[in-house]
């Protein structure tokens, strides 16, 4: 749904599809960075941003164009598909947050289950993944993949980014990086 708004047409099913046979998933995860260029081009980039701050939401939504994807039926360890505080998985699913109306935030819900955020079954529960638009300026990246693994990762000046798996790892202190660790239920109606 935010590649369509950003010229590329497709939906779920066909983006599934061509992410299959071009890269884009890791195991049952989404690779978004790689997955982005894959299906989009040059022309496009992946801008990350992990947060459950509402606030936040609303500062991505200002600087996007095509709304801001965010993981919902997140875990009590705050991740949108991990294990939740008995310990079952829970399933991944992602939405396209497009605005605001009254107070309340608007979803493209590619399962059809909601119209806001706040409305049953996700009730505001969500993590933030990122929002694709233009590669202004710095484009470099790097995506990692891999199943099952704690990943550390730390700059010249010892800040570090890292994750866990079920954990969701801890906010990261490098400035423009962020962690997920995602899993897909459903790999049609994510």
């Amino acid at each position: 749904m935010s590649l369509n708004c950003a010229g590329v047409p497709n939906d779920p099913g066909v983006l599934n599809d061509f992410l299959n046979a071009h890269g884009g998933y890791y195991g049952t995860g989404v690779d978004w960075g790689p997955a982005t260029k894959n299906a989009g081009g040059e022309g496009l980039k992946f801008h990350a941003i992990r947060s459950s701050s509402a606030d936040d939401l609303a500062a991505a939504l200002c600087q996007s164009k095509c709304g801001v994807i965010v993981g919902v039926n997140v875990s009590s360890k705050g991740v949108p598909c991990g294990l939740d505080k008995n310990g079952q998985q829970t399933q991944c699913h992602f939405v396209l947050v497009t605005g605001q109306q009254n107070g309340r935030f608007t979803i493209a819900d590619p399962a059809g289950q909601s119209s806001f955020l706040d409305g049953p079954p996700y009730n505001s529960s969500f993590v933030t993944r990122g929002w694709v638009g233009d590669p202004a300026g710095e484009i470099s990246e790097l995506d990692l993949a891999v199943p099952d693994a704690e990943l550390s990762i730390t700059n010249q000046s010892g800040q570090q980014a890292s994750t866990a798996p079920q954990t969701g790892g801890a906010p990261s202190a490098i400035p423009q990086s962020f962690a997920f660790v995602d899993s897909l239920a459903d790999d049609v109606n994510w």
